[in-house]
Order: C-alpha cells, then sequence, then structure tokens
C-alpha cells in the first residue's frame, strides 16, 4: 500500500485534518511554516491521493466509460483519441472498450463500467476538437 495521509501528518508533525487542508489547499489560517512541512512531507514520502477515497467521498470518479465497435477501424481510432484528448482537457480519464460490433459484447461493457462507478451513469457531452 502507498503512503497515507496517516503518514503525512506523522512526518510533519501534524494532525490528518491539517495536511488535508494544506493538501486541498482549503482557505484556513494554517501558518506557511506547518504548510510548508506539509508540502515536503508529502513530496519526500512520495504521497498521493487514493483516488477511490476521494471517489467514494465525492461520488465522482472523473472516469469515462467508451464502448467503440471497432478499434481497428480508422474513424473510430481518430474518435476514441479525440474523446481521450478532451477528456485529459476536463480532467477525466478515459477507459475504453472495443465490442467488435458485437451487442454481447457491449452489454458486458456496459455492465462492467455501471458495477465500477457503483451502478450509477450520466451521459451527456464534452467539447470534442474535429478529428479526422
Amino acid at each position: 500500500m502507498g503512503t497515507t495521509i496517516r503518514d503525512v501528518a506523522n512526518k510533519a508533525g501534524g494532525s490528518i485534518s491539517t495536511v488535508s487542508m494544506v493538501l486541498n489547499n482549503k482557505p484556513v489560517p494554517i501558518s506557511s511554516e506547518t504548510r510548508l512541512k506539509v508540502e515536503n512531507a508529502a513530496k519526500e514520502l512520495n504521497y498521493r491521493p487514493n483516488q477511490l477515497a476521494i471517489s467514494l467521498l465525492t461520488k465522482k470518479t472523473r472516469i469515462l466509460g467508451l464502448i467503440i465497435p471497432d478499434i481497428g477501424n480508422s474513424f473510430f481510432a481518430g474518435l476514441t483519441k479525440a474523446v481521450e484528448e478532451s477528456a485529459w482537457e476536463h480532467g477525466y480519464n478515459v477507459i475504453c472498450g472495443s465490442s467488435n460490433n458485437d451487442a454481447k459484447r457491449d452489454h458486458k461493457y456496459l455492465q462492467a463500467f455501471l458495477d465500477r462507478s457503483g451502478g450509477r451513469y450520466h451521459h451527456g457531452s464534452l467539447p470534442v476538437k474535429r478529428f479526422g
């Protein structure tokens, strides 16, 4: 398991809540000395926030599931690239599945994506630059 927020707090000599407030840039009165200790401890320990914990707390994964019929088709490869680039610009990651024009596979991918999102989905759009 990676470095936890508790590890950062122990190294910085502060509380977990203080570390959380510093790392999340909360507008609270924390001395610059304490901020520096927390930031240095996080850097030294290679701290990375636990995205699963954040997702559970915020109920947002920032992950898009993309099902395409044929990754070998240059049209869909270009579309996938455009979607991924736009998603990246908006702070999202993309998980992609190629169904090979198989409706059963489409359904399995959709179910897998729903299982990983707690059964929630949102259909919407991100601006995608012209491709092709």
